[in-house]
């Protein structure tokens, strides 16, 4: 008998620890948004409010779960039309700048100057720097007058 309570309590704490680690994983996560943290959908997602915080906005329309699913998929366009996927071709080709010619490779950390109001992303593809890129213009839509 305490054999089988046992296994029945071992079952019942592995199922709540699963459980736990389900619902914590939908969560956004906590910590400094100007940590460099790997472009992927969770940190991208947790970047936008974790940043707004810092400036004393709340996106109230902000939804972490939907954020999430939606880059898990295809990065969409950003705000105002532009499409992060063709941006970082032409990072990865190079362009010229009004400081220098200015080109990434793989893996590339996009990293906020000091006073900038955007999270230090790590990108290691194509994939993740769309999801840095879109990222950043959400941010931005968002300090924007009026936005």
């Amino acid at each position: 008998m305490f054999k089988s309570l046992r296994v029945t309590l071992a079952v019942g704490a592995a199922a709540a620890m699963m459980a736990s680690t389900v619902s914590s994983a939908l969560a956004a996560p906590s910590g400094d948004p100007n940590a460099t943290r790997t472009a992927n959908p969770a940190h991208s997602c947790a970047a936008i409010p974790g940043t707004l915080a810092q400036f004393g906005i709340t996106a109230e329309d902000f939804d972490y779960k939907s954020c999430v699913r939606m880059l898990a998929g295809r990065v969409p366009l950003t705000s105002w039309g532009g499409n992060s996927y063709e941006q970082c071709a032409a990072l990865e080709a190079g362009i010229q700048t009004p400081g220098g010619f200015f080109q990434i490779s793989y893996p590339y950390t996009f990293h906020a100057e000091p006073g900038d109001p955007f999270p230090n992303l790590r990108a290691h593809n194509r994939e993740q720097c769309a999801r840095a890129l879109w990222t950043f213009h959400t941010i931005e839509s968002y300090l924007a007058p009026g936005g």
